[in-house]
């Protein structure tokens, strides 16, 4: 076990030496400055300078209720905004288009038409190009089973967007006859 024990610490004592001796050769050659080094250590030297009252700059925040978002109104809402649609040409502009619902629609013609029932109960005829809805939404396409609607509207950011809206037929009840 002696043995054991001597190979262990002279092998400790080889490692500590090397280490020790290899640190100690020849210092490289310094290398020749970098041009523009001696103007980084000033930049570092002057932000390294404390701040008193003296040196800090006051700085004033007005805000511009103009040009600024409304800091009330959440960051992500796609509101509904009565954009300036002009004046009311059809009756279905006085309704928003869920409270509208799709009752038929007359296809295989050369112009489709669909029949629009408001929430007092009555029906209007359309046809591509009709404006509907408050938010001066036109009927885009009318298709067998679903009339599509291109509606415009504000986005969180203040852009104007269209978007498609899906009036579809309702779906047939089965067992039920007329």
């Amino acid at each position: 076990m002696n043995i054991h024990k001597s190979f262990w610490l002279s092998l400790l004592i080889f490692l500590i030496v090397v280490s020790v001796g290899s640190g100690c050769g020849k210092k490289e050659e310094e290398k020749l400055p970098v041009p523009g080094a001696h103007k980084r250590v000033a930049r570092k030297v002057e932000l390294a300078k404390p701040v008193t009252s003296a040196t800090r700059k006051k700085s004033v925040y007005v805000y511009d209720m103009f040009r600024s978002r409304d800091p009330f109104q959440p960051y992500i809402s796609a509101r509904r905004v009565k954009l300036n649609t002009g004046p009311i040409v059809h009756p279905l502009q006085k309704y928003d288009l869920s409270s509208l619902s799709l009752k038929g629609i007359v296809w295989g013609i050369s112009s489709p038409t669909a029949l629009i029932e408001t929430p007092d109960g009555k029906g209007y005829s359309v046809r591509v190009g009709t404006p509907i809805g408050k938010n001066g939404g036109k009927v885009w396409k009318i298709l067998p089973d679903k009339v599509i609607i291109l509606e415009k509207y504000v986005d969180y950011k203040g852009e104007i967007k269209t978007r498609k809206v899906y009036l579809k037929l309702p779906e047939k009840e089965e067992g039920v006859t007329p």
